[in-house]
């Protein structure tokens, strides 16, 4: 069980952490995306740089909701609330992040299809799959909560 807070609490300074990161992220994404092209990428266009800082932008508010969630429910963890209603509202509110994250992509790749859209393509399939994954998780929440309140009936 010590092991288990040990874990729990190194997760909750990760999350603080990424957390430090975004916010950076979110005052400077303009300069960092574009000292990203111009070191890394051959197509150094002002559009490409104009969309993926829009993208950028647009998926800051999933990125801050799923680090909020995040810390609520390894806060609850640590509080022993592992079955309960708010870590499945905030594992929904993780994967929805990802799901919308994933839409994000998508109507970059859309717009923009020829010039890059491998690397938005990656991106997108990737936050769908682990908003899927996620959504899993809760549906394993929802279920074992169910359980244990049945359980709980059952004398």
């Amino acid at each position: 069980m010590k092991n288990n807070l040990k874990s729990i609490g190194i997760s909750l300074w990760i999350v603080r952490i990424f957390a430090v990161l975004l916010a950076a992220l979110t005052v400077g994404a303009y300069p960092v995306l574009r000292w990203y092209l111009q070191t890394f990428d051959w197509d150094k266009s002002d559009a490409k740089l104009i969309m993926l800082t829009i993208g950028m932008y647009c998926a800051l508010p999933f990125a801050w909701l799923t680090l909020y969630a995040l810390h609520k429910i390894l806060t609850n963890l640590r509080a022993k609330k592992i079955f309960d209603e708010n870590n499945v509202k905030m594992l929904g509110f993780a994967s929805l992040s990802c799901f919308a994250v994933s839409a994000i992509g998508l109507v970059i790749i859309l717009i923009y299809l020829p010039k890059f859209a491998l690397s938005f393509a990656i991106v997108t399939v990737a936050s769908f799959f682990v908003g899927l994954l996620v959504r899993v998780v809760q549906n394993v929440f929802k279920a074992a909560i169910d359980i244990k309140e049945e359980n709980d009936l059952t004398v």
